[in-house]
């Protein structure tokens, strides 16, 4: 769409286990370009595209503050939402799948989509310096840093991501 790729499916989506995120943004949808770098092979994505996706991802997916999120929106427009919340009030972070208006959002999308995974979220920020980003890719980092400031959980287990992925 020009500022973020979208999953083209042809499935139809439904309640029956199909979830997509179709005009979503994607917290990893630049992933692969990030790792052919690392393994020294040529972009799959041409980079100015790969950096507009990954300064989209900021301005849709990157929540400052979690207080003001209103999760309950989702149910209200019976929009099947798996939430686990691993922010509280006065968090931020970057979630897995966004959509840049509530009225674009599928009915039945990935499975906790909304939610956080510092996995991912240090993925996306080293991305964003791969590409120049650099204010852009610290703001993830410091997001994910100021929630292991040792009020509600320690700095010492990030690396232990559990057993879904998340750390807990």
């Amino acid at each position: 769409n020009g500022d973020y790729y979208q999953q083209i499916s042809n499935t139809i989506q439904n309640s029956n286990g199909t979830r997509n995120y179709l005009t979503g943004s994607a917290i990893d949808q630049v992933l692969g370009c990030w790792w052919a770098k690392q393994l020294n092979l040529p972009s799959p994505y041409p980079e100015d595209r790969v950096k507009t996706a990954l300064q989209s991802l900021i301005k849709i997916n990157y929540i400052d503050d979690f207080k003001f999120w209103d999760i309950d929106q989702f149910w209200k427009l019976g929009i099947d939402n798996q939430y686990r919340r691993y922010v509280t009030d006065g968090e931020g972070g970057l979630i897995v799948l966004n959509w840049p208006a509530l009225k674009d959002r599928i009915k039945f999308p990935l499975l906790y989509n909304t939610e956080v995974m510092t996995g991912f979220e240090y993925s996306a920020a080293a991305a964003m310096a791969q590409v120049g980003l650099i204010d852009e890719g610290l703001t993830i980092m410091k997001t994910v840093q100021n929630r292991y400031n040792g009020t509600l959980r320690t700095g010492l287990a990030q690396d232990c991501w559990g057993y879904s992925g998340n750390p807990f």
